[in-house]
C-alpha cells in the first residue's frame, strides 16, 4: 500500500468519525433539552393546576337569574326560588310534588286601587291545602282608605275553610273564630280604650249569612251587653250608667218598651206601650214604693206607700192632683 493510499484511508476514517461525533452531539443535545423541558414542566404544571383550582373554588360574586330549581336524585323539583309578577317567592316541595312551605314578598294594587305591600309565610298539608298563613302587610293609600299596617295569622281546616284569624295593628288586636263552613261566628277585639266580644249566628237560608246576635263590650262609658234579633236590631241591652246598672228592652223598631234601673237610691221598673203613648213605672224611692200609671197625655194615677200609709191620687197632664185618698 502506497503512502497516498494510506493517507486516503486515514481521511476517510476521520470523516466517518466526524459524522459519528455530530450525531452523538445532536443526541446528547436533544437529551439535555428533554431533561430541561421535563424539569420545567414538573415545576410549572403544579403551579398552573393550583391556579386553576383556586379559580374554580373562588366564589362567584354575582349570579343573576329569574329562577332557581332544587331537584332530588330522581330529578323531581323539591325547591324553587323564582321571581313572580308581584314579587319573589320561595317554595319547598315534598316528594309527591305538593308545595308545603311558601315564603313570598309582594306588592300590587287591587281593582279598587288599594295598594298592598307585604310578606307572607304559608304552611300547607300533604294535599297542598294551606293550613296556616302568617302575613305582615301594609295597605293603602287609596281614595277612600288611608295607610295602615296589619299583622295577621290565619289557620285553616283540612277543607281549606278559615278557622282562626289573629290580627294586630297599631289600633289594637283582634281574634276571629269561624265554624266548619268558614262562617264568621265570634270575634274579640281590643283597642286603646275598649274591648269587644261579638257572637254571630249562621243563617243557611241566605247562604250562611252571618249576623251579630250578641255583643259584650267594655269602653270608657263602662261595660255593656247587647242582644240582637235576626235583622240586626238590638232588642236587649244591659249596661252600666253613672247612677247604676240598667237593662232596657226594645222592639223590632229599636223603640224602648221596658227598662229596669238598679240605681243606688231608687231602683225602678218602666213599661211603655207600642205607640209610646202610655206606660207604667214602679220605683223604690227612699220614701217608699211608688207606682205610676199614665196615658199619652201623661195624666194618670199614682199609688205611693209612705211611712204614714198608702196614698192614691189621680193627676192631670201637668202632674197636678185632681183627686187623692186619703
Amino acid at each position: 500500500m502506497t503512502t497516498e493510499e494510506r493517507l486516503e484511508k486515514v481521511e476517510r476514517e476521520l470523516a466517518r468519525a466526524k459524522r459519528r461525533n455530530r450525531w452523538q452531539a445532536a443526541f446528547i443535545g436533544l437529551a439535555v433539552v428533554g431533561l430541561i423541558l421535563a424539569w420545567t414542566l414538573t415545576k410549572i404544571a403544579p403551579a398552573v393546576q393550583s391556579q386553576e383550582d383556586a379559580e374554580a373554588t373562588k366564589p362567584v360574586q354575582v349570579i343573576r337569574a329569574t329562577a332557581f330549581v332544587l331537584v332530588d336524585d330522581e330529578g323531581r323539583e323539591r325547591g324553587k326560588l323564582e321571581m313572580l309578577k308581584n314579587g319573589p317567592e320561595l317554595r319547598l316541595i315534598d316528594a309527591n310534588g305538593e308545595s308545603r312551605i311558601m315564603l313570598s314578598t309582594y306588592k300590587f294594587k287591587d281593582a279598587k286601587g288599594l295598594q298592598m305591600d307585604g310578606t307572607g309565610l304559608c304552611l300547607a298539608d300533604e294535599n297542598g291545602k294551606a293550613r296556616a298563613w302568617l302575613r305582615l302587610e301594609k295597605f293603602g293609600p287609596s281614595e277612600d282608605v288611608g295607610c295602615y299596617d296589619w299583622e295577621s295569622l290565619y289557620l285553616f281546616d283540612e277543607k281549606g275553610e278559615e278557622g282562626v284569624n289573629l290580627m294586630v295593628n297599631k289600633g289594637g288586636s283582634g281574634l276571629d273564630l269561624h265554624d266548619k263552613n268558614g262562617v264568621y261566628r265570634a270575634g274579640l277585639s281590643v283597642g286603646v280604650d275598649y274591648a269587644v266580644l261579638q257572637l254571630h249566628d249562621d243563617d243557611v237560608r241566605y247562604g250562611h249569612a252571618t249576623r251579630q246576635r250578641a255583643r259584650l263590650s267594655v269602653d270608657k262609658d263602662g261595660p255593656s251587653l247587647g242582644l240582637f234579633d235576626e235583622n240586626g236590631n238590638i232588642r236587649a241591652r244591659l249596661h252600666e250608667t253613672p247612677g247604676g246598672a240598667m237593662l232596657d228592652l226594645r222592639d223590632e223598631k229599636n223603640e224602648y218598651r221596658a227598662w229596669l234601673y238598679g240605681g243606688k237610691t231608687a231602683p225602678a221598673l218602666g213599661l211603655i206601650d207600642l205607640n209610646k203613648e202610655a206606660g207604667a213605672t214602679l220605683d223604690l224611692s227612699p220614701f217608699g214604693p211608688w207606682l205610676r200609671l199614665f196615658d199619652k197625655n201623661r195624666s194618670g194615677a199614682w199609688l205611693r206607700v209612705t211611712k204614714d200609709g198608702p196614698v192614691m191620687s189621680l193627676r192631670d197632664a201637668a202632674g197636678k192632683p185632681i183627686w187623692s185618698a186619703p
